[in-house]
């Protein structure tokens, strides 16, 4: 059975496995052996997992880190924001700013919900769908980056391609986008799919509908702002951003 000093170690070797797990123990109400609670470091432990840039964060991590670290105690806030400052530079190499900073970062509204990763295997799921034997492959590890830059994703296939923005700090999506290539397909048939694998990314199917009907390129529906068009060569694409929609495009990652 593994004991907290392997917990640690490998959350210190950059496991946001174990850093999830060490933050759960550490919580007020650790339930872990070997654990005392110590609300701070979790606290600081959950922003860490926000620091790694990891392709499989979503928004549900950031309010996890928002929610751990909701205290007024001065003692509290102190001690998580040094640790959080000092892990993230020592595990992940960057430099991240004071907790209240930070919290007020991962509390951000202008994201979708899903991490992106989650994003590629719904696009893979929907490739199963339609009996495409193209699957997307996993995300190469982001690099570092600059601090306050939004962190930019590509997964391709040989017709079809997810790329997408995460924020530099927290879980969630900015934007992404999915592009076919058309080979045989007409160009409606190629709006189409891009649109129904943009849409699966959301579990969103009558999304799908709506884009390939929509004469607009851009679409609000809810909480989302789906946009739809043509490259060069065929190329169609249908992605989503939050709402509102903007006149600029919504992979801009701005």
């Amino acid at each position: 059975m593994r004991g907290a000093p392997e917990h640690l170690h490998d959350a210190l070797s950059g496991d946001i496995i174990q850093q999830g797990y060490l933050a759960r123990c550490l919580d007020k109400d650790a339930p872990c052996a070997g654990y005392a609670a110590d609300p701070p470091m979790a606290c600081a432990w959950r922003g860490v997992r926000l620091a790694s840039h990891s392709p499989t964060l979503s928004l549900s991590d950031s309010e996890a880190f928002v929610s751990a670290c909701a205290a007024p105690d001065e003692v509290f806030r102190q001690r998580a924001s040094i640790a959080l400052m000092d892990l993230s530079d020592r595990v992940f190499g960057r430099k991240v700013g004071a907790l209240d900073q930070m919290t007020a970062t991962a509390e951000s509204r202008d994201l979708l919900y899903p991490s992106i990763d989650a994003v590629r295997t719904r696009v893979n799921s929907a490739l199963a769908q339609e009996d495409k034997g193209e699957r997307l492959p996993p995300f190469a590890p982001a690099g570092p980056g600059d601090a306050d830059q939004p962190v930019a994703w590509s997964s391709c296939g040989p017709t079809v391609c997810l790329e997408g923005f995460t924020p530099a700090f927290g879980g969630g999506l900015i934007s992404f986008r999915v592009s076919v290539k058309s080979q045989t397909a007409s160009p409606s048939q190629t709006d189409a799919l891009a649109a129904k694998l943009a849409a699966a990314a959301l579990e969103a199917p009558s999304a799908a509908a709506a884009l390939s009907a929509a004469a607009p390129t851009q679409i609000t529906a809810g909480p989302v702002c789906w946009s739809k068009g043509r490259g060069p060569s065929g190329l169609s694409y249908a992605g989503a951003a939050r709402a509102p929609c903007h006149p600029v495009a919504a992979q801009s990652g701005a």
